[in-house]
């Protein structure tokens, strides 16, 4: 038995051995939030059916961008103990599917008796939610309402609505940031979302329209998440192959928007020397002039990554940020599906190269690697609002814009011209977009990107490589000295000291599998010695207990 355990504690040891070799490190870890606030999500069901999957996206979205550390889970998963075990600061129930009335009574158990900030989402209230909130609740059945924003700044006629949960005023100390106006005719009020304390209600969500500004007011709010952000223009999808025509027509109307904006660009690894891909970068180049506009990378298409190599990623991703850099193309963070942040080998190996991200919803072809329920806590985070998620908004305004604004970092997204009419379309859009423009990016944020070798940096209106700014640094030595390291590369990216580290861990790893099969045969040899020892010993006693 002894040597048994002291066979396993070996074991145990040359795991580790082969996690420390075999995982070298790879990118410079991001600037996430230092111990963020943890909040967690019990959504009933995604509601394919219904294509309501894209609001619980949402919602984990905006918790990210207002610096949460945001945990999703499906009600059926839940199980006795989770929320005090997992120490949250806050519990979102939310009802994304009101018909199939999903139930967990551990859940409902375990969030009664939770001492944190508590907020539910639709219909199906329990009798102990409600009674966190003084007044009268009505349940009002197929009705149609219009929403007013705080202070009457905008407002809209939202959804109609099948069954619906309300309190007919406030009353004490709530919050109501919002009004509901019945559309009937009879001009009943009724407040749209309310805070009282720790306690938080919202009657439905969405991922548009006024429905989704109040939601951000409310749910900020109850954070105590504070800003003034006005939104910025993010642009998206501007790749090597993008439409010459569109691009040139995009670029022409640069000047006339008056406006920093968010360009986040795909780039590649190969056929970097076509003329096509040298159009590319001039372009970029061209936009980022004069600081019109930022970089962001995006994540490369997965069909394009090798998921049996682990450092397939995050060697693609390097090599894209050099060839911008010595280009002089400076990206400035990451853009990619929201889901990627509910994936290690994601957080790890492609959201790690910035300390600002930018997240959009993506339903479909979710291809996770390692799927994990909590996702990260970045510096900065944009929540990209589709901009036609705020089409038939109506916007009371004194003057040219609205003195609206977010309590967190925000963009207006749009995707990259495919022709010359899309192009003229969407300067005309943004023109009349009702957000003040903003131009101070490099004041107001302090982001980069870092790699191993190169520490990009935008900070009080300088950008910066590696600490000094990037209009003192002589980028045609850059780019031979990249040259040359890339001569050394083998045809999957690696570096020939990565080969050799690779190399020197295979040997380990043979070497330690082949000691490992011959002390577990000696443990079986030997067991089976003992136990013919042990036969003989006792055939011994029982033929000398018969002669007796």
């Amino acid at each position: 038995m002894q040597m048994k355990n002291k066979l396993l504690t070996l074991f145990v040891i040359f795991v580790g051995l082969i996690s420390i070799n075999w995982h070298s490190p790879s990118v410079q870890a991001a600037t996430t939030i230092q111990n963020p606030s943890k909040v967690l999500v019990v959504y009933d069901s995604l509601n394919e059916r219904n294509h309501r999957q894209e609001d619980v996206q949402t919602l984990s979205r905006m918790l990210m961008s207002m610096g949460q550390q945001v945990t999703m889970m499906a009600m059926s998963d839940y199980h006795a103990g989770m929320i005090s075990k997992g120490h949250y600061q806050a519990v979102i129930t939310m009802i994304n599917w009101p018909g199939m009335k999903f139930d967990n009574p551990a859940f409902d158990r375990d969030r009664h008796q939770f001492n944190g900030k508590k907020l539910h989402i639709g219909p199906l209230m329990t009798a102990d939610e409600k009674q966190n909130f003084p007044g009268n609740w009505q349940e009002i059945n197929q009705q149609s309402f219009i929403l007013k924003g705080q202070n009457n700044r905008y407002e809209q006629q939202v959804d109609f609505q099948r069954q619906i949960q309300l309190l007919d005023k406030v009353t004490g100390n709530e919050q109501a940031l919002s009004q509901l106006v019945a559309a009937n005719g009879t001009n009943q009020t009724y407040p749209f979302g309310i805070i009282n304390g720790q306690d938080a209600y919202l009657p439905f969500f969405s991922s548009k329209g006024a429905t989704l500004l109040s939601s951000i007011q409310l749910i900020a709010q109850w954070l105590g998440v504070h800003g003034n952000y006005v939104p910025y223009v993010d642009v998206r999808d501007f790749t090597p192959l993008s439409s010459f025509t569109a691009t040139k027509e995009f670029i022409k109307n640069l000047d006339s928007l008056e406006r920093n904006l968010i360009i986040t660009t795909t780039s590649t690894t190969q056929n970097t020397d076509t003329k096509t891909f040298k159009n590319y970068l001039k372009f970029l180049r061209t936009m980022t002039r004069d600081n019109r506009a930022v970089v962001y990378l995006n994540v490369p298409a997965l069909n394009g990554v090798d998921s049996s190599n682990d450092d397939t990623l995050m060697n693609m991703l390097t090599q894209e940020i050099s060839t911008l850099i010595e280009n002089k193309i400076f990206p400035l963070g990451i853009s990619a599906p929201t889901y990627w942040n509910f994936d290690k080998y994601y957080q790890l190996n492609a959201l790690n190269f910035g300390d600002a991200t930018l997240l959009y919803n993506q339903i479909n072809n979710q291809d996770y690697h390692t799927q994990t329920s909590t996702a990260k806590a970045y510096q900065t985070m944009f929540f990209a609002i589709p901009h036609s998620a705020l089409k038939n908004i109506k916007w009371n305004i004194n003057g040219r814009y609205t003195d609206f604004t977010f309590p967190m970092p925000v963009t207006v997204d749009y995707h990259f011209p495919n022709s010359k009419a899309k192009a003229e379309k969407i300067n005309r859009e943004i023109k009349a977009l009702p957000f003040a423009p903003e131009n101070q990016y490099l004041y107001q944020f302090n982001t980069g990107i870092s790699t191993q070798t190169q520490n990009l940096r935008g900070k009080d209106g300088v950008i910066s490589l590696n600490g000094t700014p990037v209009s003192e640094i002589d980028f045609h030595q850059i780019k031979q000295q990249t040259a040359g390291i890339r001569k050394n590369q083998d045809q999957t990216g690696h570096l020939t000291t990565r080969r050799i580290v690779d190399k020197i861990n295979n040997v380990l790893i043979v070497i330690i599998v082949v000691t490992l099969i011959v002390l577990f045969g000696m443990l079986a040899i030997g067991r089976k010695l003992y136990l013919r020892m042990f036969k003989n010993r006792n055939l011994k006693r029982t033929k000398g207990a018969k002669k007796k």
